[in-house]
């Protein structure tokens, strides 16, 4: 495996050093795999560029509709959208909201695929019970905190006065 890697539209590729000896000369070459074809330069530079150029894509048009709960303005809420492709380095996908509204996604968000109306009531009721019970453990606990750190150094302080 190469220590080099040559980060290219949001993938790494990894550089093997190629040498070759002539009689002549000797001469070494930077080589990189897209797929299954073997890319090489022989500089750096010029690996990068045949990189790109094999990794160009070509534009096409996708549309994946799904759907998510959102919080926006303190109000959970059902939005539909359409995914329309993946960004070439972030990796987000890229989003167009029915409201017309456009945004990148991290790939970890949570989405879902269309719901009827009374599926997507449903799911904002259960994130607006899962909210109010997340905040009332957080009141239960905070109620109940104790600063461990705190106490432990009181004691020892304690003892150590004391003895």
């Amino acid at each position: 495996m190469s220590d080099i890697v040559l980060p290219v539209r949001g993938r790494d590729f990894q550089v093997r050093l190629r040498s070759q000896v002539r009689t002549d000369a000797a001469s070494a070459m930077f080589e990189a795999v897209v797929g299954e074809k073997a890319v090489s330069s022989p500089t750096l530079s010029g690996l990068r560029d045949r990189l790109l150029e094999e990794t160009k894509r070509q534009a096409v048009k996708v549309r994946v509709p799904f759907s998510a709960v959102t919080k926006r303005g303190g109000k959970w809420e059902y939005r539909a959208g359409v995914a329309t492709g993946v960004h070439a380095t972030s990796r987000k996908l890229l989003v167009r909201w029915s409201d017309g509204e456009s945004e990148q996604l991290a790939r970890y968000s949570t989405l879902m695929r269309p719901l009827a109306p009374e599926v997507a009531a449903e799911a904002v009721r259960v994130h607006e019970e899962e909210e109010r019970a997340r905040d009332a453990r957080h009141d239960f606990e905070q109620g109940w905190a104790l600063d461990v750190t705190k106490e432990v150094e009181a004691a020892i302080a304690r003892e150590a006065d004391s003895g």
